[in-house]
This record gives C-alpha cells, structure tokens and sequence, in this order.
C-alpha cells in the first residue's frame, strides 16, 4: 500500500491538471473577494469574511468544488487504465483492494489540498479586506470540518465510478453530470422546504380588494419536509449548497452522512473492482 501512494503522490506533483485546478481554486478565491469588496465599496452592506470563506463550498449553491473534482479525479484515475497502469501494478503483486484503496486515498488528498487552497487564499485575501470572522470559532471549526468531510465523500464516489467505468472520458461526463443533477436537485427541495405554509393574497369582493391569508398548496408536509432535509444533508451537492449558503440545518449530522456515503461508495466499489475484467 505504501508504495502504490508514493507513486500516486509522485504522479501527482508532476500532474498539471491538479495543479490548474490548485490555480483555479486560488484565482476563484480573489475573484469572488475582489467582486465582493467592489460590492461592498460601491453599494456598502454587510459582507464579512465569513461570506467569502464559505464561498469555497460553492458559488451561492452552485457546487463549483465538486464540478472540479470531478473532472481532476476522473482524468487522474482514468489515465492508470489508459495508460497501462493499473494491469502492472496488479502484475508485479499488488491486490485489488489495495489498488482501489490507494487511489481512494490519494483522491480525497486531492479533495483537501483543493479546499484548503482555496481556505489559505481566503484568509490572505478576506481578513485584511473583511476583518475577522463573525461566526463563533466553534461554528467555524465545524462548518469547515463538514465541507473537508463532504470533499472527501466527492472523492470516495468519484473514485469508484471512475474506476468501475474503466474509460476516463465517460467516468468525466458522468460524474459531472451527477454533481450538477444532484445540485439542482437539492437547490429545488431547499426552495420546496422555504415555502411558507400560508400566503397573504388580494381577494375582490364588491368591486374592493380585501387581504386574505389562505393555505400554501406548495407547502410540504412534516414528513415530506424531513425527508427533503435528509436527502439535502446526504448529497454532498445538498452540503455544499448549504455551506455556500452558510445555512447548514445540521451540520453535524452531516458529517455523519458523508461518512456513510464514503464506507458504502467504498465498499461497493472495491467489491466490484475486484470482480472487474481489466485488459
């Protein structure tokens, strides 16, 4: 195991997608601080560091991280089954667990090393434009916590699709595809659960209009209301649409759920990677 990530990490400092996509969480960072301070100068407000910090999980709900993820794991992966690699590795002795574990692992690397990119260029940036956060450190800590387990499940899915699918380009399409179905997903089930449960309406009556309070038919039911909250905290584009949005309704339980969704995703990953036909 040890090494199969030398030589995952070895590839990896030479891979320059990775590092594009490093220069792309960066350069994201001071744009979106850029943007916001010209906002904040030109229209005044209350934009803080926090704001920008949480940026970094997604723009405003859109789950930019995963969408990189999901093109750099798929290319770094995929290129072992192109290139040859991973009939040699199997070759000189190594075990398919072992293969599927190591790429797992240097996948959720990546996953960290993108989002604490984009978290040292916050702080380099925001806090001398923003000030400190006003969030409490503790509140910081797990949000912050949440979005590095949520990278890290991005990467335990990519990892078994990407290698399950044999063909870089597909597992490509594919996991980008998923990430942006799921996020506008999770975006509807958000703006489902923010419906009020009655509305204010004008009703004419004699010629007059006369204010009426009447039911919402859009409103969800309590059983429906926790079970579109559920699967927003279970989707790591659900997590990464409330952390952008800075309104995680239990950030705690997430981190949970992405651990679940890493041990399943890995799980059935290596249980058909091993059963897998490579040429």
């Amino acid at each position: 195991m040890s090494r199969l990530l030398r030589s995952n990490f070895s590839r990896l400092k030479k891979d320059k997608i990775f590092w594009c996509a490093v220069m792309i969480m960066a350069g994201y960072c001071i744009f979106i601080a850029l943007m916001f301070y010209r906002s904040l100068l030109t229209y005044g407000g209350n934009i803080t560091f926090d704001t920008l910090f949480f940026q970094g999980f997604g723009l405003s709900g859109f789950a930019l991280p995963g969408l990189i993820m999901a093109a750099v794991l798929s290319l770094f992966i995929g290129v072992e089954y192109s290139d040859g690699t991973i009939r040699n590795k199997l070759i000189v002795g190594h075990t398919r667990p072992q293969i599927y574990l190591a790429n797992f692992i240097t996948s959720a690397a990546i996953g960290i090393f993108l989002n604490i990119a984009y978290m040292i260029t916050a702080c380099i940036i925001g806090l001398p434009l923003f000030g400190m956060p006003t969030l409490p450190v503790s509140t910081l800590v797990l949000f912050a916590a949440d979005g590095i387990f949520m990278m890290i499940s991005y990467a335990a899915l990519f990892t078994m699709t990407t290698l399950l699918l044999s063909n870089k380009t597909s597992a490509a399409i594919l996991n980008i595809l998923a990430v942006i179905v799921f996020m506008f997903v999770c975006i509807y089930l958000i703006n489902m659960i923010a419906q009020p449960e009655m509305l204010d309406t004008i009703e004419i009556v004699n010629g007059q209009q006369v204010p009426k309070t009447v039911p919402n038919p859009h409103y969800l039911s309590e059983s429906a209301r926790n079970a579109a909250q559920f699967f927003i905290d279970l989707l790591p584009s659900g997590q990464s649409t409330q952390l952008s949005l800075q309104s995680p309704v239990h950030p705690k339980l997430m981190i949970l759920y992405s651990a679940v969704i890493i041990c399943i995703s890995s799980t059935i990953g290596v249980f058909f990677f091993e059963k897998k036909d490579i040429k």
